[in-house]
């Protein structure tokens, strides 16, 4: 009776253990976009956001433009100001809102690789 409730739990304990693994997978993604003071974003009448080439505004918040028009927040800040206006390849990792109130998407980012560089 002993051995069987033992080998239950150490089964029991496998199966969860597995479960916080699953859970705690790789969520990075990858994107191309624009990393963009958030004042020299601009929308479309479609409502797609692009960053404005002629705005030469760096000294504020950075933020992450994809090619898709999506605009995501950049936790790390510091990453990215040498790449402000730049064409990137971001790598990042989704970051859970705090609230129900926070609207735009927020990013930690992992690397960056400049596009316009690289010919891409």
């Amino acid at each position: 009776m002993r051995k069987r409730l033992r080998l239950t739990a150490g089964l029991l304990v496998l199966v969860l253990c597995s479960a916080v693994l699953m859970y705690a997978a790789d969520t990075t993604e990858s994107q191309n976009g624009t990393i963009c003071d958030a004042q020299c974003v601009t929308h479309s009448a479609a409502g797609v956001a692009t960053c404005d080439p002629g705005c030469t505004i760096t000294t504020g918040r950075a933020v992450f433009v994809g090619d898709d028009g999506a605009v995501m927040q950049i936790q790390n800040q510091n990453i990215c100001k040498s790449h402000m206006g730049k064409r990137v390849k971001c790598t990042y990792d989704p970051v859970k809102p705090l609230s129900e109130k926070q609207r735009e998407e927020m990013i930690h980012i992992q690397d960056l690789q400049d596009l316009n560089e690289a010919g891409g």
